[in-house]
C-alpha cells in the first residue's frame, strides 16, 4: 500500500473534509469488520491516520464505498488457491505473484466470511448466546467494582456479536480504614 508521503494527501483536501471522510471510512468499515465477524482491535488507524481493517497477512481498506483487500501469501501457489476460494465474492483488481489486491463486490456470506478472514489473517470475534452475555454480565456484577444493574452491550449491531462491558470506577476509598491499618503497622 502506497504510504501517505508519496502522494502528498495534505495538500489535495482540506482537513475538514478529510475528517468527514475518515468517519465516514470508519462507519463503512465497522460495518464490514461486524458482517465479516472479526475482532474490534482489529479496526485501526495506518500511518497516515486512515482507517483500516488490519490483519496478519493483509489489509481491507474503504474508498467512496468501495472496499479492497491487500492479500499477502506464502508463495505463488497459495495466491492462486486464495484467489480462487475468494472469486464468488471478490475481483482481482492487482495481480501480483505472490501477493495481490480484491475488491470485495458485496458483504460476504458467512462461510464467505470465513474464507476473506484466512486469507488476510482477521482473528474471528467470539459469539455469544444472550443468555451467555447474562451470565457473563451477572458474573461480573458479583466481582467487586461492577454496579449492579449493568447490562451488557454489544459493540456491534448484530445479533450474537461480541460484547464489550463498561468499566465502573472504583469507588472511593475509606480513609478512616487506610488511617486506621497504617496505625497498625506503626
Amino acid at each position: 500500500m502506497p504510504s501517505c508521503e508519496a502522494h502528498n494527501w495534505t495538500g489535495l483536501m482540506d482537513e475538514t473534509t478529510l475528517n468527514r471522510l475518515r468517519v465516514q471510512d470508519r462507519a463503512e468499515l465497522d460495518t464490514l469488520r461486524c458482517a465479516i465477524n472479526a475482532t474490534g482491535s482489529s479496526l485501526k488507524r495506518d500511518e497516515c491516520g486512515d482507517w483500516t481493517l488490519s490483519a496478519s497477512r493483509g489489509a481491507v481498506r474503504v474508498c467512496d464505498g468501495v472496499y479492497r483487500a491487500y492479500v499477502g501469501c506464502r508463495s505463488a501457489r497459495h495466491w492462486g488457491s486464495v484467489k480462487k476460494s475468494l472469486d464468488a465474492f471478490c475481483t482481482v483488481t492487482l495481480d501480483g505473484d505472490q501477493e495481490g489486491i480484491v475488491r470485495i463486490d458485496r458483504v460476504p456470506a458467512e462461510d464467505q466470511a470465513h474464507q476473506l478472514r484466512d486469507a488476510i489473517g482477521l482473528r474471528r470475534a467470539p459469539s455469544f448466546s444472550t443468555e451467555h452475555r447474562l451470565a457473563l454480565s451477572q458474573r461480573a456484577q458479583s466481582w467487586r467494582g461492577f454496579a449492579a444493574g449493568h447490562e451488557p452491550k454489544s459493540d456491534c449491531p448484530v445479533s450474537g456479536a461480541r460484547t464489550s462491558p463498561s468499566i465502573v470506577p472504583k469507588t472511593e476509598v475509606d480513609a478512616d480504614a487506610i488511617s486506621h491499618q497504617a496505625e497498625r503497622t506503626v
